[in-house]
């Protein structure tokens, strides 16, 4: 069986972050040494808008870097959509700060005609020549999902549902929808009665598992701290944990010289 090279990751941002990088350049020097595919799993279901700040190296901050992210049409949209959903809103400011503090992106960064944050930041990677014979599978994605294995609805998933006329992503528990409004407070949406499995994805406790279930990874390139939550679920279906490689400053974006040609 040909290997099957697996690097699990919410979109990253207008730049990737290095740790996302060092993933890649891991998952390449395993392909070289093993051959087969790699895969990137994006977890563009998720919802968190923290997954796509982006910290930009720069010696005239104080903290040494500048931070941007998306700006987001609304309140909802922006802590409860999922990044598959959530709207590109104006870019002219953070262009402005790249023209200033990463240059060597422009090119890419005004190439990308995306409408939403998942698909700006997978095409702008693109542009960058980052992805280059890199498989996307990105875990919004209808088709995926129907393939999915999906047990034990009672706890441990999310369900995508209109609510104040936005796309979110629901807490599904017991048939019953819910958004957490942070602490102990949650706005109850009601009970699902007919589960449409195109709209389900799930928390981390389920998530490896969902993903195996479709795409059988022989080898999942992780970082420790993924590789400490991992040990901590059952896995069904396990492959073989490879650390990603070490690197600076992982959190900070990665910007790469020149863009792809």
């Amino acid at each position: 069986m040909q290997p099957v090279i697996v690097l699990g990751q919410q979109p990253n941002g207008i730049l990737p972050k290095r740790f996302f990088i060092a993933k890649l350049r891991t998952a390449r020097r395993l392909q070289q040494e093993l051959g087969g595919r790699i895969i990137w799993f994006c977890h563009d279901a998720d919802h968190d808008p923290q997954e796509t700040r982006t910290r930009i190296p720069s010696d005239q901050h104080p903290d040494g870097f500048i931070e941007i992210n998306f700006s987001f049409a609304n309140k909802t949209q922006r802590k409860f959509t999922p990044l598959a959903h959530k709207a590109v809103g104006d870019l002219s400011v953070i262009r402005e700060t790249l023209r200033h503090h990463a240059p060597s992106v422009l090119d890419a960064f005004d190439a990308v005609q995306a409408q939403t944050v998942a698909d700006w930041c997978i095409q702008m990677y693109q542009e960058l020549g980052l992805l280059d014979g890199v498989e996307v599978v990105r875990s919004s994605d209808p088709a995926f999902r129907k393939k999915a294995v999906v047990d034990d609805l009672e706890r441990g998933w999310f369900y995508d549902t209109q609510w104040s006329g936005e796309i979110v992503r629901a807490r599904l528990e017991n048939s019953r929808l819910s958004l957490h409004r942070g602490g102990d407070a949650y706005e109850d949406l009601g009970v699902l009665e007919d589960v449409d499995v195109t709209r389900i994805s799930p928390g981390w406790e389920k998530r490896f598992d969902w993903m195996q279930s479709v795409l059988d990874a022989t080898h999942y390139v992780a970082g420790a701290s993924e590789q400490e939550y991992l040990a901590g679920i059952t896995i069904t279906r396990p492959a073989t944990m490879v650390s990603r490689e070490t690197i600076d400053d992982p959190s900070l974006a990665f910007i790469p010289e020149v863009t792809k040609n």
